[in-house]
């Protein structure tokens, strides 16, 4: 139980590289796999819980971002 800090620090880099990218980027959803797949590895519990959790959480901001969001984008004069 005292190792568990891992989880969070991959959820935190997920969801930092989905925000950061381009709304339209793959790279969340390879942060994604990436980093559920090696918390599932290493957690006791059952394998594809944190990949499903990342790609859930991944597809959320992603559908946030697109839809909800508008970034402000430079006009030429």
């Amino acid at each position: 139980m005292p190792y568990e800090w891992y989880r969070y620090l991959l959820a935190f880099f997920v969801i930092l590289i989905t925000v950061c990218e381009r709304p339209r980027g793959k790279l969340g959803f390879a942060a994604a796999l990436a980093g559920g797949f090696f918390a599932d590895v290493f957690s006791e519990g059952y394998m594809g819980t944190h990949l499903l959790l990342f790609l859930v959480l991944v597809f959320a901001i992603k559908f946030i971002l697109r839809h909800y969001v508008r970034f402000p984008t430079a006009r030429a004069i």
